[in-house]
């Protein structure tokens, strides 16, 4: 089911947070332009820019450790996804932002975090990235 849009779900009248927390996600959707927000009645971690590997990341609740960051290949040291693991209240869902788009990662998935391909065929640097949670 990986590389289906968010709005397939949406014209099928189930929502990707529903598919999520039922866990039937496919392991990626795409969610649109610009920058995307936790659904409601979910708890964001975020950080206004690329992960780093060995960093940890918290809010008192959820603690992020990112394990490994993938970057580009083009010497920009830019970088397209990265891998985690948590502690402390369970991450439902990850969004990543690159480029004009985010893409929202389901439960259980924890490595290749990218951003989507740009029109060149390579992936966009992260501009950002949310954890999702409940406490």
């Amino acid at each position: 089911m990986s590389g289906f849009k968010a709005s397939a779900l949406a014209a099928a009248g189930v929502t990707f947070l529903a598919a999520t927390v039922a866990g039937v996600a496919p392991a990626s959707a795409e969610t649109g332009g610009g920058n995307q927000a936790c659904r409601d009645g979910f708890t964001a971690l975020k950080i206004d820019r690329a992960p780093v590997a060995g960093e940890v990341i918290t809010d008192g609740t959820l603690t992020v450790t990112i394990t490994d960051v993938d970057l580009k290949i083009d010497g920009s040291g830019e970088a397209f996804g990265f891998a985690i693991t948590s502690s402390g209240a369970s991450v439902v869902y990850v969004i990543v932002k690159g480029g004009p788009r985010s893409v929202a990662f389901g439960a259980g998935r924890t490595t290749d975090l990218d951003t989507v391909l740009n029109p060149g065929g390579t992936h966009y640097g992260i501009s950002n990235v949310t954890f999702c949670y409940k406490a």
